[in-house]
């Protein structure tokens, strides 16, 4: 008898509408990707607002955003563009994202490259070495960025 009470128990919670849950589960591991990206700039942008003792409300003046659109990106939680990536950039005196490219002739660029006024620095060294050889794989420890 307490066998069929606890399914009766059991079925009074089931519900009755179908779920999404693996939809849902598809959509996170799809989002995954982007969703840990958007973490680590999260945590370099407080990192540097304690360091500067800024506000999320005073970057996102600085930005031109709002305070809450600042508060969804510290959480991890948006999708960021480029172009706010780099007005972010601007904003806190920081780059938040290395770019490796192995062959800048890829890009269409041409010889123009060598003019660029942009800083490369070989990573994953205690200390970067400057690098000048142009197709020399490099990540960008500057602010500035210059195209």
């Amino acid at each position: 008898m307490e066998k069929q009470e606890n399914k009766a128990r059991f079925m009074s919670l089931v519900s009755k509408e179908t779920s999404d849950w693996e939809q849902e589960a598809l959509q996170r591991q799809a989002e995954s990707g982007w969703r840990m990206k958007s973490a680590a700039i999260a945590l370099q942008i407080l990192r540097r607002l304690r360091m500067q003792k800024l506000s999320q409300k005073q970057l996102a003046e600085l930005v031109g955003v709002t305070p809450q659109y600042i508060n969804k990106i510290v959480k991890g939680a948006e999708n960021l563009s480029l172009e706010t990536i780099t007005k972010l950039e601007v904003a806190l005196g920081k780059s938040l994202v290395t770019i490796y490219v192995d062959d800048m002739s890829s890009l269409g660029v041409g010889t123009t490259t060598q003019r660029i006024s942009v800083d490369y620095y070989r990573g994953g060294a205690a200390q970067p070495e400057r690098v000048t050889d142009r197709f020399a794989r490099f990540t960008t420890q500057s602010g500035h960025h210059s195209a």
